[in-house]
């Protein structure tokens, strides 16, 4: 009996062998055609293979390193780690495997996943490791630990590879600019600035976080070398529209109008068709209360916008009919907004409120307003338009429920909320109330 057992176990044993070896052929064979996709470009053909070939042999850890590679170019994250990590596991000392999953993190944002790998790729490996990218980011690192000391002397490494490799140059003058030392920082940062290599989003970008917590108290003695940094990124990259937007706001913001003007004239004309650069030109328009200009603005870009945009054009050309005395063209347009989206609440409660001005076809304003308020319970603007509506009406005691919400959510930095309040106040005869709010209005005025 024992020997007729050995005999299968043996038999068993040579067939599960013999099956092992044909299964890894079938890979052998088929593991060049996926890698030569792979390597062409044609990764959902490479990823499938590589998918049913792991399903042959899942203790593979080149095919999980290649599938592991298909998911992370498709953007699909989470199984590309899963992937990735179990390459990792099953030949902790291929370096490929690692790098790539270091890759990996830095797409999800993880950089402290990414740096540790570098470092222990780094402590094993010096020399092939020692390269700009990874001393810069371990440099990050430090700083992130507040050791700028040591942070400082890795930038300064992979300086000393590349002169002019971003991540290094802006590493080390945060460090300057933390410090204080501001010609050190100025130097790095125009280093930087100046350099065409980098994207004119990234420079932009940059230059936008920096000028926003940059020190107020340095800006008098230092304005002339952040005024150059902004024209000097203009220059480098003249027609991008990330610059040029940021450069008008730069000016603008600092009290240089015309200046800031000049740059948001400019990015029209590198960009005609681009709706916020029309928006910007409107906002100043309005500033200016030149209305007429703005309806002219919104008939331009009427022509080219999508759809999805239309709502906001005609919302704002209807309140400039407005504001130049056109109410009937005023209300024509907000009804062509309506047709497309009845309950667009910018339209609804700017209709109702005008209407209530007006004194007229006072529940249909009250029906209008009650959708915005529906919609958006909390927002002050609609609150208070509601209630004014209802005190109109002669419905005062809902009006002071919407009026006093509208007060708590904010009304009280608006002395229009705070003057209808009182109103409403007055009519229900809390006096002493009404003389309160009625102060703090004109105090807001």
């Amino acid at each position: 009996m024992r020997i007729i057992v050995s005999i299968i176990c043996l038999v068993l044993a040579l067939c599960s062998s013999a099956q092992d070896i044909r299964t890894r052929r079938a890979v052998e064979n088929l593991m060049p055609d996926a890698v030569c996709l792979y390597s062409n470009g044609e990764i959902l053909k490479a990823g499938e293979m590589f998918g049913v070939m792991l399903k042959e042999d899942p203790s593979n850890d080149a095919l999980h390193y290649y599938y592991g590679m298909c998911k992370l170019l498709e953007r699909k994250l989470p199984e590309a780690e899963k992937h990735l990590l179990k390459a990792v596991e099953l030949d902790p000392s291929n370096n490929w495997y690692r790098e790539a999953l270091a890759s990996l993190y830095d797409a999800q944002g993880r950089s402290d996943k990414s740096a540790a790998i570098y470092l222990e790729l780094y402590d094993k490996d010096p020399k092939s490791y020692t390269t700009p990218f990874v001393l810069s980011m371990l440099g990050d690192r430090e700083l992130s630990s507040y050791r700028d000391t040591s942070a400082l002397e890795y930038y300064r490494r992979a300086l000393d590879l590349d002169p002019s490799y971003p991540p290094a140059l802006l590493g080390e003058a945060e460090i300057y600019r933390v410090r204080g030392n501001y010609p050190s920082f100025f130097l790095n940062i125009n280093r930087f600035v100046s350099d065409p290599n980098i994207l004119p989003q990234a420079r932009a970008q940059y230059l936008d976080n920096m000028l926003q917590n940059f020190d107020p108290k340095a800006f008098r003695t230092w304005g002339a070398q952040l005024d150059s940094l902004v024209d000097k990124g203009v220059r480098v990259s003249p027609r991008d529209t990330s610059m040029l937007k940021l450069a008008g706001r730069w000016y603008y913001g600092t009290g240089r109008k015309d200046k800031g003007i000049s740059y948001f004239d400019r990015l029209l004309e590198a960009s005609p068709e681009s709706m916020s650069a029309h928006m910007i030109r409107i906002q100043l328009l309005i500033e200016d209360s030149r209305y007429d200009e703005v309806i002219e603005e919104c008939r331009k870009m009427l022509s080219f916008c999508e759809d999805k945009d239309k709502l906001t054009v005609l919302s704002i050309m209807g309140d400039a009919f407005h504001q130049t005395g056109r109410t009937r063209e005023a209300y024509k347009t907000y009804e062509k907004v309506l047709k497309i989206d009845s309950g667009y609440c910018p339209v609804l409660n700017n209709y109702a409120y005008f209407l209530s001005l007006e004194g007229r076809k006072l529940h249909k304003a009250e029906k209008m307003s009650r959708i915005t308020i529906a919609a958006e319970p909390d927002n002050p603007t609609y609150l208070d338009t509601y209630g004014w509506i209802l005190h109109l009406l002669g419905r005062d005691s809902e009006a002071k429920v919407h009026l006093k919400r509208a007060v708590v959510y904010g009304g009280t930095d608006s002395p229009v909320v705070l003057s209808h309040y009182a109103e409403v106040l007055r009519s229900l005869g809390e006096k002493d109330l009404a003389k309160y709010y009625e102060s703090l209005a004109e105090r807001k005025k």
